[in-house]
């Protein structure tokens, strides 16, 4: 438990940090927020929420952030003009492929210690992070 404490304690840290992503300073939530766009090329704001497990509100403002840094641009959708379909800007899709870039240069030992398990070991650090995923429901007034 004392490696998961640790473990918890630095992603809290790393989450409350913002890293520069191709000259721009954003936060975990806002470029993960804008890659999520650049993955779907197109997103609204209550898919954004439901697929990221975080609030509508919050998705509005983060979303809002990246429209004032130029990275993602609003329009009404071609159905329903009263939602807004939100898109990455070219500026955006850069800063998400810097994004590629930043993770590709961090994360390399720990995919390679997840590729070198076997099917079993697999099933079991899956089940592992779905059972921490519902732990911490237990801690989310918004869950």
């Amino acid at each position: 438990m004392q490696h998961l404490q640790r473990f918890l304690h630095k992603f809290s840290r790393v989450a409350k940090r913002a890293y520069d992503f191709g000259g721009y300073a954003l936060h975990p939530v806002e470029i993960h927020t804008l890659a999520f766009i650049t993955g779907k090329g197109r997103s609204y704001v209550s898919e954004i929420a439901r697929e990221t497990a975080v609030t509508r509100g919050a998705v509005s403002q983060v979303v809002a952030r990246l429209t004032d840094k130029g990275l993602v641009d609003k329009a009404p959708a071609p159905a329903n003009t009263s939602r807004m379909l939100i898109h990455p800007t070219e500026e955006g899709q850069r800063v998400a492929a810097a994004h590629d870039t930043f993770h590709d240069q961090r994360d390399q030992r720990f995919l390679a210690f997840l590729e070198g398990l076997d099917a079993d070991q697999r099933r079991i650090v899956k089940q592992l992070f779905f059972e921490m995923d519902c732990w911490m429901d237990n801690y989310l007034d918004d869950t």
